[in-house]
């Protein structure tokens, strides 16, 4: 029974200094700079959107965030490596309702789990999107590019930043709702397909105001129609797509994750960060002026709303039409 009692203080002695341990380690953290995976390439939305919020959050850690683009295979190269990455709270993850609500719908064999293997920290925001042309594509409003995609199967084409993103499942909605068939062409990102786009290379594409609204201001795209169901304040003529097919809507969020396994004392660090961060009206004002919805939920507020949108974008893909990717 000594011998018992015995191994049972050593255990519980063991336990404890690796508690102690951890928790001091989560009092000293951070004590070196932060890396912020975007799984999508440099200069799209996300991206942008994760330069914004750790600018800020870095002033109040210390310690710098350094934003990471390591884009790819519609956000599944990134979001991988950050829940490969030690869960030291050194490497978090930008993730969108893309790679954590859309991806789980329709692709199969998804390497991570949005929920099993990732600790929602904050949904950072709410994007507006817009249906964008270039100038070569003959109409002026939605009503217009409709009927010519009817009366010109196939012909028009549609760049995303890849299978099963937002970009991707607007093509595919529109396609469906309106019955009219176009060709998808996924990239990398939402920035390469936005620069093929100015190019000439592609016809439109569904995307971020945030990332569109420079070009739709000098001319060099054509603002067809807004997304959401209500009209955007930053493009108030410009007509939504629900005003001609009832129902039509599309809208992404971008937050931030830590790998499972992080500690919650980082986790609350990071939570308390990010909410001081977003009473700053200087941060929220340039999220604002790029057509974006701040939010800067809490942990818990991020983790409930999480399956809700995995739900939401099942029906919108079923929707879509959208096939289930091998």
């Amino acid at each position: 029974m000594k011998f018992k009692y015995r191994g049972f203080i050593l255990a519980a002695a063991i336990a404890s200094a690796v508690v102690a341990t951890a928790s001091a380690f989560a009092q000293d953290w951070p004590t070196r700079p932060v890396t912020l995976v975007g799984p999508f390439g440099a200069g799209g939305s996300t991206d942008l959107i994760a330069r914004i919020v750790s600018e800020e959050m870095s002033k109040g850690l210390g310690q710098p965030i350094v934003v990471e683009a390591r884009p790819g295979s519609s956000g599944i190269v990134g979001v991988s490596y950050a829940q490969r990455a030690k869960p030291d709270g050194y490497t978090l993850v930008m993730g969108t309702s893309g790679t954590h609500a859309s991806n789980p719908t329709i692709i199969a064999d998804l390497p991570y789990d949005p929920i099993k293997d990732f600790v929602p920290v904050s949904q950072f925001t709410i994007a507006e999107h817009v249906l964008a042309v270039h100038p070569s594509v003959p109409a002026e409003n939605i009503t217009q590019l409709i009927e010519y995609a009817r009366a010109n199967p196939g012909v028009l084409n549609y760049g995303s930043a890849g299978v099963a993103s937002i970009q991707h499942i607007g093509g595919a909605l529109l396609e469906q709702m309106a019955g009219v068939k176009m060709v998808h062409v996924p990239y990398s990102g939402s920035a390469p397909a936005i620069a093929d786009l100015m190019a000439g290379n592609i016809d439109m594409v569904f995307g971020a105001l945030a990332e569109l609204m420079p070009q739709i201001q000098s001319g060099g795209l054509r603002a067809i129609a807004v997304t959401a169901l209500k009209r955007s304040q930053l493009l108030p003529d410009v007509p939504t797509i629900a005003e001609t097919l009832p129902g039509f809507e599309l809208a992404s969020w971008q937050g931030m994750f830590a790998p499972a396994g992080t500690p919650p004392e980082v986790i609350d660090r990071l939570a308390k960060e990010v909410a001081r961060a977003f009473t700053v009206e200087e941060m929220r004002s340039k999220l604002v002026n790029q057509g974006l919805l701040p939010v800067g939920s809490s942990p818990d507020e991020f983790k409930a709303f999480l399956p809700q949108s995995i739900e939401q974008w099942r029906k919108m893909n079923r929707l879509a039409g959208a096939n289930v990717i091998n």
